[in-house]
């Protein structure tokens, strides 16, 4: 990480709950923190099922509405525990999320898509540059 990155890995989230929003299906994504309600970072959670003794303890911040057979597929991997929490044993990277906008005037919305269409077609030229440096120096592997 370079310096920028580790100052954003630095900030602390605060808790932020709502009695609406549950830890109550697969898929939830939930902020981890320590045991200050106030120090959440940049790590999270995925659940895999219900975990209602989370509710109104922990930030839900989002849910996987898409690939959730990648979801499954993360639950095949090898784990290790860490007091009250399981995990992967080998590290797990996410290689590319989307965000679905609610919320915010007309204006911000249509912001938010003009930059969402122009990230999208950086994203698909980095692509095609990538699959071509891997023809070039792997022949026969795509």
């Amino acid at each position: 990480m370079d310096a920028f990155q580790q100052g954003l890995a630095n900030q602390r989230v605060p808790l932020e709950v709502l009695s609406d929003l549950k830890h109550d299906k697969r898929g939830i994504l939930s902020l981890a923190r320590h045991s200050d309600p106030n120090s959440g970072g940049s790590s999270f959670s995925i659940l895999l099922g219900a975990a209602p003794h989370l509710d109104m303890q922990y930030t839900v911040f989002g849910e996987v509405t898409k690939g959730l057979e990648v979801l499954s597929a993360m639950e095949q991997v090898e784990t290790r525990k860490e007091g009250i929490f399981v995990m992967p044993k080998d590290r797990i990277t996410i290689s590319s999320t989307y965000t679905y906008y609610v919320g915010g005037t007309a204006e911000e919305q249509v912001q938010c898509w003009d930059r969402a269409t122009q990230l999208s077609a950086r994203l698909e030229a980095h692509m095609l540059m990538l699959q071509e440096v891997r023809q070039q120096d792997l022949p026969g592997r795509r």
